[in-house]
């Protein structure tokens, strides 16, 4: 696996066992640029993944499909570079 998937998925896990706050929110970014934002609901169980070069919006329900997403993001931005 991909040392930047793993890391992207060991944020996400993080995310999920902090019951600090309801909602747990990530900002990933590259080159200093916010790429996309996460929010986690641990209500819901959900995965909010904002991405800010298209304004998107997805929802995960899989930590496996969202760290894919987040990863997909980080890399499609680094090649417009």
């Amino acid at each position: 696996m991909d040392p930047n998937l793993q890391h992207v998925l060991k944020r996400l896990r993080v995310m999920v066992s902090d019951y600090a706050y309801q909602k747990q929110e990530r900002n990933f970014d590259l080159f200093g640029i916010n790429v996309c934002t996460v929010e986690y609901d641990h209500q819901t169980m959900l995965f909010s993944i904002f991405e800010r070069q298209n304004n998107g919006t997805f929802i995960f329900d899989d930590i496996d499909l969202a760290a894919i997403e987040i990863y997909n993001q980080l890399v499609d931005f680094q090649l417009v570079f």
